[in-house]
């Protein structure tokens, strides 16, 4: 099964400015990174939609990312990442995990699974059950 990162709502940014925003995820063997570049923050929640899917995860996986931030005008003197945000949840049928780092910075990552996975604990005899929406909770 693949799992999708529909968006990351964005409450509350360190920054005034425009920034980017670069997402890598990793689960098992699989890893990618989204990069959203020209992002001015609100003054209400924002939706920013991720372009980010890893292939081949199993339900109950540990998925690790991290999040970072930084001024486009720092991006091109080629200076490092200003914030940065490392974070994990369990992968499971779709959730969203929030993460608030003190007073300046907050956002959820919101995801879904695609694909059909084999659950082993719905053996009945030897009649095996595929199940395409995987449900368990964070």
């Amino acid at each position: 099964m693949d799992i999708v990162f529909d968006k990351l709502k964005l409450y509350k940014a360190p920054f005034s400015g425009k920034f980017v925003l670069c997402l890598s995820a990793k689960a098992g063997e699989s890893s990618g990174t989204c990069q959203l570049k020209g992002i001015k923050p609100a003054r209400k929640d924002k939706d920013l939609k991720l372009n980010l899917r890893l292939a081949d995860i199993n339900a109950g996986q540990t998925c690790t990312f991290e999040c970072s931030l930084n001024t486009e005008k720092l991006l091109r003197n080629g200076s490092m990442v200003v914030d940065r945000i490392s974070g994990k949840f369990v992968v499971r049928e779709k959730g969203i995990a929030t993460y608030n780092i003190g007073n300046t910075w907050c956002y959820s990552i919101h995801w879904h699974t695609e694909g059909k996975e084999y659950i082993a604990s719905n053996d009945i005899g030897n009649k095996k059950l595929w199940r395409r929406d995987i449900s368990l909770t964070l």
